[in-house]
């Protein structure tokens, strides 16, 4: 499923955990978050941060992935450095 609105995050929510088969609470428990935060989601009448969402969904057994626009993809001024185990090669 695709979250291309802040008002598609309520129904992504509640279909992810109605097909986890858990309940609001067990979702609660399960994410250490609260009933009734995931009540006024579910309800739209909350938007979750990224972090959030994504400690939700994976304690539904799904994740969250996040695509960034193609103008995005070949940013002149944005640079990514990855090392591995911490030492520079």
């Amino acid at each position: 499923m695709e979250i291309r609105a802040p008002e598609d995050i309520a129904k992504v929510m509640t279909l992810t955990r109605k097909a986890a088969g858990i309940t609001q609470q067990q979702l609660a428990l399960a994410a250490g978050s609260s009933r009734k935060t995931i009540s006024h989601i579910e309800n739209g009448l909350m938007q979750p941060s990224i972090e959030l969402a994504a400690r939700l969904l994976n304690a539904c057994g799904a994740r969250l992935v996040v695509v960034a626009p193609k103008e995005f993809e070949a940013a002149p001024n944005v640079s990514a450095t990855t090392t591995r185990g911490g030492a520079d090669a």
